[in-house]
């Protein structure tokens, strides 16, 4: 092919790309993000940027197709997920029609000044932190059987603390509950009446071990 013709058709090719393109811009106390999507829509790239604008790294997140309604921070959010002092970056990359959510984490590290993917939340559905705690909480929902779980950080791995989960067969219930107490696992299960745990709200640790 023609050297200025292959030019031609890439140069048009990104400069209709880049007409669709929105840039969202984001700052914490430490650097500068500047995360770009295309018009399906979904997140292409992140640029992360010293204060001087030195960019120090791109990450590319896999692909995901979000709603357009969507507010940038429901799909981009930094947050300290580890508890390290230090924010992280989640990227969303699931959403259920009951709106659960699932992220793409890439954790801080202080050695290299950059970020690392993480596979260890990213199995996990619904994710909130407790900063005070130092606790990660996870629920999720399927008609008629739903559960919630409670984790601490041990170094790059989370340990389990306690995990309840109810299943419904018409009027009839069942709480299962697993709680891990000085490395020992402890296995509970009973009938109940009516609905008991708030799989949507991050639990205290006193508070469940008082039920």
């Amino acid at each position: 092919m023609n050297p200025k013709l292959l030019f031609t058709i890439l140069f048009t090719f990104t400069y209709f790309l880049s007409l669709g393109q929105i840039k969202w811009d984001f700052k914490d106390r430490k650097y500068m993000y500047e995360v770009y999507t295309d018009t399906l829509p979904s997140v292409q790239s992140i640029h992360i940027f010293t204060s001087d604008r030195q960019e120090i790294q791109v990450i590319i997140p896999k692909k995901f197709m979000f709603d357009k309604w969507m507010d940038s921070s429901y799909v981009f959010i930094l947050e300290d997920v580890n508890f390290d002092g230090y924010n992280d970056i989640r990227v969303l990359t699931g959403l259920t029609a009951n709106v659960q959510k699932q992220y793409a984490y890439w954790l801080y590290d202080k050695k290299n000044e950059t970020f690392k993917s993480d596979t260890t939340l990213g199995k996990y559905w619904n994710v909130s932190f407790n900063s005070v705690e130092k606790t990660v909480h996870t629920w999720w929902r399927i008609p008629e059987d739903y559960g919630h779980a409670l984790y601490r950080w041990n170094k790059d791995q989370l340990d389990l603390i306690i995990m309840e989960e109810e299943k419904w067969i018409a009027d009839l219930g069942f709480l299962s509950t697993t709680e891990v107490i000085k490395g020992k696992t402890i296995s509970k299960s009973k009938k109940i009446k009516e609905p008991r745990i708030d799989i949507y709200k991050h639990p205290s640790i006193y508070d469940l071990n008082k039920q």
